[in-house]
């Protein structure tokens, strides 16, 4: 929208504002009708504007008449008639645009007063404008009664009216004047109010159609009825059940469609005859209205509908045969099935294909059976259809004939098997695809491939672990994309065995790759632990740790360990430290102020020390967890008191200077000494997660000594801490 008609229609706006609150909040009338005369005064200029030969101005008026809202129409209405057909184009625009905007909820009065106005239109008169008072500018086009044009005029301008009622009309309003058109003599007319009506498919509206059956030539009978059988009309069932006898084939056609929606088996026979009267014109569509009354009775009566599908199974008509076996297959039986297979004889593929792709969808072994026996002797045009019919049976006894079909010379018939084996979601078809890949045919690996990956997602659940373990190595090895290789080892990573050594060490050899092993991994270590081979196990650990040393894998690697039966003591490979000294609790009257209070000689530690604090005498003591991941409770061993400190103390001996990381985990903060050196200060209120400080240190050769400051807020009260290397291994250390 140009800038200078944004401004002006968010101006008018604002004036209507102001005006309708200057009408409320005072009682003088004269400010109310000065109000009147502005928005007047501007709607005259835009209606002006509307009606005159200059596009900017038409282009401003087009834009800004809407927000008068429905007291603008009756001035609009008579430009619909304007002999310039782009004003009247412009002003038929903006009559749709508010008769639009009348039609959102809480706006009832304004949409049928718009309806009124157009209505009038219809019969050449509407509601005439009030007849201007001294305070108010003199409207245009007061009159809404057609003028004196020609007969083609008033039927476009009725036309147009008819194409914006169709989308306004309310629900219960009275359509008499778009009826009154029903028995006109203008062919046209009547045709655009007969549509309207259809569209408008109120009450009102279909009751007027029904009555301009009566009477109506066969031709206007014809149409009606069709609009009828479009809206799903119940009122007009019985006026069709009568008209299915018309003497014209086109009239019985648009009844048996008005009866055809219904679904009801009592109308069966009505619409059979329709079918069996009609000519070469109409057979077509009288067939089409039965099917149509098939597929709708569906979900009230399968039997009745499947009587009328095998009734048309023997139509000439090929296309009424493949829309027959389809009913058939989503309505048949077995007897059903045997019908349906008697097609493969057609000498149409269409028929024969169709007929393969319904019996598939009729459900039992006895059909299963039937199309084994019929795949047997199928022509081989028909095979491959027939395999993927197969695929769909989800029975072990179509298992072997699939995987016959996967040596085929043909590589459309076997690449066609892969699918449908795939198809099956059975565990025994996972054996079938691994016979391919194991001497696939040029070209087939990436089908081979994206089988096993749908079948085996499809067998996750059939506790079947091996066969689903070989079939993701088997995809593993086949595929060529990542994407593909990374759903490999995701399934890989749900059954891991030890035997998967190699593709874990591969995959994580393999930088876009590498990232997504850390799980297969985990279960290829636990696997091989509890089976024994403790070598293989530290050698994957080490991998594993280089790609990610969070503890949470060390926690999943002894969680895997104890669903496969074992034992296992991560500390280990936490480097962990389970062995402290302890001294505490000094309570303090504000943690915050005391974080930076030395309490024990922080940087030259003696065990033998006491400390008298708070009136108490404060010794070191031993402290040992067992806690898997090495967590010391503090609460448990001096009490739950809230803003308090307490230290830990401990040595470790390396046998060469090296680079570390110390990880500590605390509630609720910690700071951290090595050899007197304060390397971490981190005063923090929090809960205790392993790992959540991570620290790089330097160790000397010998003895090294390491001690932490836990402040206690309240509740719980823990630390825990563990050395590694840069990697993330588990450092090697003596304490």
């Amino acid at each position: 929208m140009p800038v200078k008609s944004t401004v002006q229609g968010i101006v008018f706006l604002m004036v209507l504002l102001v005006f309708a609150a200057g009408c409320v909040t005072t009682s003088s009338r004269e400010e109310c009708r000065g109000s009147a005369r502005v928005v007047s005064a501007v709607r005259a200029e835009l209606l002006a504007d509307l009606a005159s030969s200059v596009p900017e101005r038409q282009a401003r008026a087009r834009q800004l008449l809407p927000y008068h809202g429905v007291d603008a129409v009756p001035d609009l209405l008579p430009l619909l008639m304007n002999g310039d057909p782009v004003v009247a184009k412009n002003g038929y625009y903006v009559v749709l645009d508010i008769a639009n905007a009348a039609c959102t909820p809480g706006r009832e009065s304004d949409r049928a007063r718009v309806t009124k106005l157009l209505m009038g239109l219809l019969k050449g008169e509407g509601e005439a404008p009030a007849e201007p008072q001294d305070h108010q500018q003199p409207r245009l086009g007061r009159s809404l009664a057609l003028p004196d044009v020609p007969a083609s005029d008033k039927r476009e301008i009725k036309i147009t009216a008819l194409h914006i009622l169709e989308r306004i009309v309310p629900p219960d309003y009275d359509v008499a004047p778009i009826a009154s058109l029903l028995k006109g003599s203008n062919a046209v007319l009547r045709e655009k109010a007969r549509a309207a009506l259809a569209r408008i498919n109120t009450e009102p509206a279909l009751k007027a159609l029904r009555a301009a059956l009566r009477g109506a030539d066969a031709d206007f009978q014809y149409a009606i009825l069709n609009g009828l059988a479009q809206a799903r009309d119940a009122g007009s069932v019985r006026i069709a059940g009568e008209m299915v006898n018309h003497p014209d084939a086109r009239v019985r056609l648009s009844a048996a469609r008005a009866l055809a929606w219904t679904g009801d088996p009592a109308h069966t026979k009505a619409v059979e005859t329709v079918v069996a009267r009609a000519g070469d014109a109409t057979r077509k569509d009288a067939v089409d209205a039965l099917l149509c009354l098939a597929q709708a009775m569906e979900a009230k009566d399968r039997v009745a509908a499947r009587g009328i599908y095998d009734g048309l199974l023997d139509r000439p008509e090929g296309t009424v045969v493949q829309a027959s076996a389809a009913g058939l297959g989503r309505t048949g039986d077995v007897e059903s099935a045997k019908r349906i297979i008697k097609l493969l004889e057609s000498p149409d593929i269409a028929v024969r294909h169709a007929a393969i792709d319904a019996v598939r969808k009729i459900e039992g072994d006895a059909v299963t059976a039937l199309m084994l026996e019929a795949y047997a002797t199928a022509r081989p045009e028909d095979k491959r259809i027939f395999v993927l019919g197969l695929g769909c049976r989800k029975s072990t006894a179509v298992v072997e004939p699939l995987q016959a079909a996967t040596a085929s010379d043909d590589a459309v018939m076997r690449r066609t098997a892969f699918a449908a084996l795939a198809e099956t979601g059975l565990p025994e078809a996972i054996d079938a695809l691994l016979a391919a890949a194991a001497q696939p045919k040029e070209g087939d690996n990436e089908y081979i491939e994206r089988a096993l990956s749908v079948l085996a997602e499809k067998t996750r659940d059939a506790s079947q672990p091996e066969r689903l373990t070989k079939a993701y190595r088997s995809i593993f090895e086949l595929a060529t994309d990542t994407s593909m290789r990374l759903v490999a080892l995701r399934g890989l990573a749900e059954h891991p065995s030890a035997d998967l050594y190699d593709v874990a060490m591969k995959a994580a050899a393999d930088d876009a790759l590498k990232g997504a092993t850390a799980d297969l991994l985990v279960g290829v270590a636990a696997a091989a632990y509890v089976g024994g081979d403790q070598t293989k196990a530290r050698e994957t650990l080490d991998v594993l740790f280089k790609i990610d040393s969070a503890i949470q894998r060390l926690q999943a690697y002894r969680d895997k360990v104890r669903a496969l039966g074992g034992k296992v003591d991560i500390t280990p490979l936490l480097g962990g430290i389970r062995k402290w000294q302890v001294v505490g609790p000094f309570k303090v009257p504000d943690l915050a102020i005391d974080w930076g209070t030395d309490f024990v000689h922080e940087q030259d530690i003696d065990l033998k020390a006491t400390y008298t604090w708070g009136g108490k005498t404060l010794a070191w003591k031993s402290a040992e967890t067992a806690d898997d991941f090495c967590i010391v409770d503090l609460a448990a061993l001096m009490g739950a008191p809230s803003t308090c400190y307490a230290y830990a103390y401990t040595e470790i001996t390396v046998g060469e200077r090296q680079l570390a990381t110390l990880r500590l985990g605390s509630d609720d903060g910690i700071a951290a000494w090595v050899n007197g050196a304060k390397v971490h200060d981190n005063f923090v209120d929090r809960g205790t997660t392993p790992d959540s400080d991570i620290i790089q240190i330097r160790l000397e050769p010998g003895v090294n000594k390491l001690l932490l400051k836990i402040s206690q807020g309240g509740g719980g009260w823990n630390f825990c801490a563990r050395i590694t290397d840069r990697d993330g291994r588990p450092l090697n250390f003596r304490r």
